[in-house]
């Protein structure tokens, strides 16, 4: 009888734990747009809402909280996926008490996990997004120069698009650790092949969005970085494993009009040019099948605009081909860059010096 009312007890004071206290554990951030809303701790979107006066929430952009609000209980159960038992022991075993008010609380312990972890676009989204949020914290400067020098709006491109630079990889990777399990990280593609971390020197972020989630990242290396860490030919880094995606899916609508171009700086200055959203790229001219995708058959009209070259061409009349033997409903057009030019950074940064 004495341990049950030992842990009635227990249970209580886990349940008094702030809401809010605890998704900043779990490496949540709450919106800086709209009230009582936070990121989800599963999948990262702002869609997770709490009920400050009942120590509820409720995550209305996944299954994470199964259609109905938690306590934090609840929630420490459905984003670690482990038991009542454990859950109240992790939440009591963390509770700091100032006045009389559990008000403050360190970082969820984390267990030893022993079990292979199945990679799943929830899991990996929560820890993309707390890899920008890391980075988005650190000296933006270096990104700035490095997106103003080619024409793009800096503000623009990170508060619109989510472009972040990542100055100290260290510390991002060392948080990463703090937080996730090893396996939950290796599965999430941020370890590369020597087992360290996928992005070891300062780059630019680019998310890939499909819906609220993240479900790829693009490292960009600066021109005059190249060649320092890798070889002189590589301009970007990928995930380890985790399959390439178009970027820009979430621009595109049914039955509407899109315009396909070679990478995310050219999309960026397309809609610089244009003026339109309606832009997508695909990540190098060897990647056709990530084209070739339900999403694109809901297009009226595609504009293919690589990049004026050989390879580009090859390209364009490749996926013409292939889109019309797959996606008969869409028109296709192949565009090209004027004379001189050999994609659409080029021709923008011609546009902002004409302008100048």
């Amino acid at each position: 009888m004495k341990k049950m009312a030992e842990f009635k007890a227990l249970m209580e004071k886990a349940r008094q734990v702030r809401m809010e206290v605890v998704l900043e554990s779990l490496g949540s951030n709450s919106s800086e747009k709209e009230r009582n809303k936070w990121h989800c701790p599963a999948h990262g979107g702002t869609s997770f809402h709490v009920w400050p006066e009942s120590n509820r929430g409720q995550c209305f952009g996944c299954n994470l909280t199964s259609g109905r609000n938690v306590d934090p209980l609840g929630l420490l159960m459905a984003t670690r996926r482990i038991g009542f038992v454990e859950a109240v022991e992790q939440l009591t075993g963390v509770v700091r008490t100032s006045g009389g008010q559990n008000n403050q609380v360190q970082r969820v312990t984390k267990k030893r996990q022993t079990k292979r972890i199945t990679p799943c676009p929830e899991m990996n989204s929560r820890i993309y997004y707390h890899l920008f949020n890391i980075a988005s914290g650190q000296d933006q400067s270096a990104g700035k120069i490095y997106l103003e020098g080619r024409g793009i709006p800096w503000e623009w491109a990170h508060s619109r698009f989510g472009l972040t630079w990542l100055q100290d990889p260290k510390i991002a990777f060392d948080i990463l650790n703090d937080n996730y399990w090893n396996e939950e990280i290796e599965s999430s593609g941020l370890v590369n092949s020597r087992g360290g971390f996928g992005y070891w020197f300062p780059l630019l972020l680019v998310p890939y969005f499909d819906g609220d989630y993240i479900v790829d990242i693009e490292g960009l290396i600066k021109k005059e970085d190249r060649g320092r860490n890798m070889n002189e030919d590589v301009k970007s880094l990928a995930l380890k494993g985790i399959p390439r995606h178009l970027w820009g899916l979430n621009h595109i609508s049914k039955g509407g009009e899109a315009v396909l171009v070679e990478g995310v700086i050219d999309a960026l200055s397309v809609m610089r040019l244009t003026g339109e959203e309606n832009v997508i790229a695909v990540p190098g001219v060897g990647q056709i099948e990530k084209v070739l995708q339900p999403k694109i058959g809901l297009l009226a009209h595609l504009r293919v605009l690589a990049d004026r070259d050989e390879h580009g061409e090859g390209f364009s009349k490749q996926l013409r081909d292939q889109l019309a033997f797959k996606f008969p409903n869409v028109e296709i057009t192949l565009n090209r860059y004027p004379e001189g030019l050999n994609d659409a950074n080029e021709w923008l940064m011609k546009k902002t010096l004409i302008a100048a």
